[in-house]
């Protein structure tokens, strides 16, 4: 079973991920592709999550993000950092409060990266070393560059005598 990294630790996934062709909603909760929770979203759970592709365009659903839980953006390669630029868009831009999770190849190496775009969650790889990822989020608290997470540059954030 896949494990997911949050605030509370490393836990089993508790989300079934549905596929754009399924037949009726899933039983329990559940992440559902856009197209399929924008079709069906008058019959789904209140806490029903959306799944988007790292080439989603937020304006296109603009009015539904703020109604959203969850938000998972799958990442097809860890090389490509439209998922982070998607990441704060939802959160500096369409105001999205609800839990932003990282799907697919999600990388040790990049959760403190992802956490400074936004995530809260990593569904992370099945090779992956949990414990590296772990500790990649507490490795730096404090930076000089602004980001979603402390928005103000350090030399704001610092008082001057």
């Amino acid at each position: 079973m896949a494990k997911l990294l949050s605030a509370d630790g490393i836990v089993a996934e508790d989300r079934t991920w549905v596929d754009a062709d399924a037949p009726s909603p899933v039983a329990g909760p559940a992440i559902y592709p856009l197209a399929y929770w924008l079709a069906h979203r008058d019959v789904l759970p209140a806490d029903s999550g959306v799944w988007l592709d790292v080439d989603a365009e937020p304006a296109e659903f603009a009015e539904v993000i703020p109604t959203l839980a969850l938000i998972a953006i799958r990442f097809d390669a860890f090389t490509d950092g439209r998922g982070l630029s998607l990441a704060v868009l939802l959160r500096s831009r369409f105001g999205f409060r609800g839990e932003l999770r990282a799907a697919g190849s999600v990388h040790e190496d990049l959760v403190h990266y992802m956490h400074r775009c936004g995530f809260d969650s990593y569904l992370m790889r099945d090779d992956s070393d949990l414990a590296i990822a772990r500790r990649a989020l507490e490795v730096e608290r404090t930076t000089y560059q602004g980001s979603v997470i402390t928005p103000e540059p350090a030399y704001r954030r610092v008082a001057r005598s």
